[in-house]
């Protein structure tokens, strides 16, 4: 029977050495550091729950998930274009920034539908005129230019990069 205490090693990149050992000025930092991101959390908390309620609101039949992921990223839209912390947080402000954003996803929305719709305008003309084996044929054509311009501006970028 073996009467060594036992030893527990770490790896030496775990172990911190007195040199490496923050002085206590620096932990009541970080420490502070921590205090303002927790309060940052439960802030954007709030925020992310007042979107969840507003879309809950205006479509009730919505699933929950969807409207989560629908409220995460208008959640990141008004973080991102704010111009402080506190202009974020500010639930003065809240409803009239949020009716902002709404307004510009609506009017992107609609652009990129009306835009959609007048494609498929063309490819339905386009098809009544030439039939349906000459419109595959130009949509694989269409496809491989695509390709190919994709390629290229790639290629344009990485050139320009050096």
């Amino acid at each position: 029977h073996n009467s060594r205490p036992k030893t527990f090693w770490l790896p030496h990149n775990t172990m911190m050495n007195r040199q490496e050992r923050l002085p206590a000025k620096n932990l009541v930092h970080l420490d502070h550091q921590a205090t303002e991101k927790n309060k940052e959390r439960k802030s954007r908390r709030v925020i992310l729950d007042l979107i969840i309620d507003r879309i809950m609101k205006l479509q009730p039949s919505l699933d929950k998930t969807k409207a989560i992921t629908l409220a995460r990223n208008i959640d990141s839209i008004l973080y991102q274009g704010a111009p402080s912390f506190q202009t974020y947080a500010d639930e003065l402000t809240f409803d009239e920034r949020l009716t902002k954003i709404a307004t510009r996803i609506v009017i992107a929305t609609r652009r990129r539908t009306s835009a959609q719709n007048f494609a498929e305008g063309r490819r339905k003309l386009l098809r009544k005129k030439v039939g349906d084996i000459m419109y595959k044929e130009i949509m694989n054509l269409a496809k491989e230019i695509a390709e190919i311009r994709e390629t290229n501006d790639i290629w344009t970028a990485v050139i320009q990069k050096k």
